[in-house]
């Protein structure tokens, strides 16, 4: 989906390389993007760092073989595979989008870029790559966000004291 902005994760992932020959990338998903994805993928000499795989049915088991998370979507409600990878302690390199800049405090539990600069997510999951005590604190405070303010129960008992509260008020909103 253009929404999800794949081509700036194949072309951010192609500057990483270049400085980190090492890393391996991993897509998940497929639609109308994905011959121009694999097109990108071949122009930018990616073919043996990159894998592009099929949507994954098991999302924890996927991500716990990532150290970083991108997600380079251009709008976005709350993602739930971000919430997921903050969980499983992944550093997320996200841009700063609707939910997803509500969820990431910029440099706390993640990183926070524009949407479609690929200079900065980029240079922000190089720095993770690079740093693995900067990796491990930034997936901890992750982990932590997604228990304080994320989990199911949590977002029930916000529900329901919002609800209590509107009640309360009766139904003229007062």
């Amino acid at each position: 989906m253009p929404q999800k902005a794949p081509l700036d994760f194949v072309r951010a992932a192609a500057r990483v390389a270049d400085a980190a020959p090492e890393v391996q990338f991993f897509m998940a998903g497929d639609g109308p993007l994905v011959d121009a994805v694999r097109a990108e993928v071949t122009r930018l000499g990616l073919n043996e760092q990159l894998v592009i795989a099929p949507w994954q049915a098991d999302v924890p088991a996927m991500l716990a073989a990532f150290d970083v998370y991108a997600l380079t979507s251009h709008w976005e409600g709350l993602p739930q595979s971000l919430l997921e990878a903050m969980a499983l302690r992944r550093a997320p390199v996200a841009t700063g989008v609707d939910g997803t800049a509500e969820v990431i405090r910029d440099g706390v539990e993640g990183y926070l870029v524009g949407a479609g600069d690929v200079e900065a997510l980029a240079a922000r999951t190089l720095a993770l790559v690079k740093d693995a005590a900067l990796r491990a604190r930034i997936g901890q405070a992750a982990r932590a966000r997604v228990e304080a303010c994320f989990t199911a129960e949590r977002m029930i008992d916000a529900w329901t004291r919002l609800l209590l509260e509107i009640a309360g008020r009766g139904g003229d909103g007062r």
